[in-house]
């Protein structure tokens, strides 16, 4: 599977959000998108996730489906 990458300048100012519990996985998409020239924050859970989203500055949320608490369908649903 191919990934389409953005134009340069889309993605120095495209900022995504990893929201999953697990570190390894987390660490590894961030490393992933970064290497491809997006802004990344990442959260382990969606009170986290809460905290980086009231900075209004988030583009795109990369959500994990299944994370202890809330989950991300539900985290889906709520937004």
């Amino acid at each position: 599977m191919s990934v389409a990458s953005p134009s340069p300048e889309a993605a120095k100012t495209t900022r995504v959000l990893i929201v999953d519990d697990d570190p390894d996985l987390r660490e590894l998409i961030s490393q992933f998108l970064s290497n491809n020239g997006f802004i990344v924050d990442t959260a382990a859970q969606a009170r986290d996730m809460e905290r980086h989203l009231t900075r209004g500055d988030i583009d795109i949320i990369v959500l994990d489906y299944m994370m202890p608490g809330e989950d991300g369908l539900s985290v889906c649903k709520r937004m």
